[in-house]
């Protein structure tokens, strides 16, 4: 991957987040709100470019740019639909028709025009009700913790058999758990993870590299000196 495809991956991303985050008027609804940059699904053998929380419900991203090819397009929304209650492709205007075709209706398409989103299909929440894809979100030491809030016995701490033991836990508390899990586990670690505060300075600068520089601070002050300086 060359400098100038990393520049228009990361300047559509910054799009996406813009378009997430600055919609947003209500302060109780922006606290909420919160994006992971490149989160791995299915035993690592997927990585989302973007997801996004908002009202409990949890959103996926692909991005194609104009250097991107859409051999993998299918196989990775197909398995992003089985983990996110909507996915969403951002393409370039190249990859618009084709994209369309390889993905399902209820998938939304977003084409990247100028320094725009253009929706091209609006697409649909189909939420996830798999209660084993909440729990696989959450780290072993979650589970446990999970299972010790709620009194429920576990045998062993073996994985397979805590996952197990909490499939007795309602569909809506564990995708509630499971969010707020990764909230707290991404925000501690301050990188790959951005919340309205963090973020907002950052779409609206139109500074696209370097990324990591920008990751690496979370508060607004810190921010603005680290755009300043690059």
């Amino acid at each position: 991957m060359n400098s100038k495809e990393k520049m228009l991956e990361s300047a559509i991303k910054a799009l996406v987040i813009k378009d997430i985050f600055l919609k947003e008027n209500n302060a109780t609804v922006i606290s909420n709100n919160f994006v992971i940059d490149e989160f791995s699904v299915a035993n690592f053998s997927r990585r989302v470019d973007l997801i996004h929380s908002r009202n409990d419900k949890i959103f996926a991203y692909e991005i194609k740019s104009e250097f991107d090819s859409l051999s993998r397009l299918k196989g990775q929304v197909d398995e992003y639909l089985t983990h996110f209650d909507k996915v969403t492709v951002v393409a370039a205007p190249r990859h618009i028709d084709k994209a369309l075709l390889l993905t399902p209706k209820h998938v939304a398409v977003w084409e990247v025009a100028g320094s725009k989103l253009k929706i091209v299909r609006r697409g649909k929440i189909l939420p996830i009700t798999d209660k084993m894809k909440f729990i696989r979100m959450m780290t072993l030491i979650e589970l446990l913790s999970l299972a010790k809030k709620l009194n429920i016995e576990i045998k062993d701490k073996k994985r397979k058999t805590v996952e197990l033991s909490l499939l007795s836990i309602p569909t809506k508390y564990l995708r509630k758990e499971a969010i707020n899990n990764l909230k707290k586990r991404y925000s501690k670690r301050e990188i790959n993870y951005y919340d309205a505060y963090n973020y907002n300075n950052y779409a609206q600068s139109g500074k696209a590299e370097p990324r990591k520089k920008i990751l690496q601070v979370r508060n607004i002050d810190s921010l603005i000196h680290a755009i300043e300086k690059l």
